[in-house]
C-alpha cells in the first residue's frame, strides 16, 4: 500500500486554493478531503484525493457532487486502512 502524503501548502497549490482561510473553509464544508494527523502538530493530505477533487472541478462537478465525492474518498480511505491492518494482522 503506497500513499503519497503532501503538506497543506502542496495540497493548496494542486487545488488552486491559495488562501489558508479559504482552504480550511473548503475542508470544513467537505469541498476538499480532510487531512490526516500524522503527529501532534503535523497534518498531511493524500495527493490522489486532492487531485481527484481538482479533476472533478475541471469536469464541472457541482458543490453537491464534490461533497459526495469527498465523503466517498474519505470512506474509501478508512476502508483501505482497515483492510490493510486486518490483512497484516495489525488491527489489535
Amino acid at each position: 500500500m503506497s500513499i503519497n502524503l503532501i503538506t497543506r501548502i502542496e495540497a493548496q497549490n494542486i487545488a488552486g486554493v491559495f488562501a489558508e482561510s479559504t482552504w480550511f473553509k473548503f475542508v470544513k464544508a467537505k469541498l476538499q478531503p480532510s487531512g490526516i494527523n500524522i503527529s501532534v502538530n503535523t497534518v498531511r493530505y493524500i495527493k490522489s484525493e486532492v487531485e481527484t477533487i481538482k479533476i472533478a472541478r475541471v469536469a464541472g462537478y457541482s458543490d453537491i457532487q464534490i461533497k459526495a465525492l469527498v465523503t466517498e474518498l474519505e470512506k474509501k480511505r478508512l476502508l483501505s486502512a482497515q483492510e490493510f491492518l486486518y490483512k497484516n494482522d495489525l488491527s489489535n
